[in-house]
């Protein structure tokens, strides 16, 4: 029963952060200046947001910890740096990830801490990316 929580709350976290990529990318385009274009921003993080989604799904799927950890911490990275305009609506993707990590953790008996520390890493090593992107590209 825990496997199929699991696999539903990757499900849902997958579907949400595609959703959303859609919705803002669509929202953005009608908002464009005529000939403008969604890259490389706001494009370029919708595509990681939904990319980010589908790696959640496919590390619940494949029960890989480290991965879904690390997807936890770039979705919380992207929850930070967008908290004004697409980062509260991925709240509760986080929320699904993170609920499917600990279960697979307390499911077979591994330590989640060491871990949260994965995500903290990859959520710091994403926000400095992109900020470093948002850099070079603003110029």
């Amino acid at each position: 029963m825990t496997r199929l929580v699991e696999w539903f709350l990757g499900v849902v976290g997958a579907a949400i952060t595609t959703g959303i990529a859609a919705v803002f990318a669509q929202q953005q385009s009608s908002v464009q200046a005529p000939g403008g274009s969604l890259w490389p921003f706001p494009g370029i993080v919708l595509l990681e947001i939904a990319v980010l989604g589908l790696m959640g799904l496919v590390a619940v799927g494949l029960d890989r910890e480290v991965l879904t950890w690390a997807v936890v911490g770039a979705l919380v990275g992207l929850m930070f740096l967008g908290i004004f305009s697409v980062g509260p609506f991925l709240f509760p993707t986080v929320s699904a990830f993170l609920v499917a990590a600990l279960m697979a953790d307390r499911r077979k008996e591994r330590h989640s801490l060491p871990k949260l520390g994965l995500a903290a890493v990859t959520m710091i090593g994403n926000a400095v990316l992109l900020i470093g992107l948002i850099m070079i590209t603003r110029g």
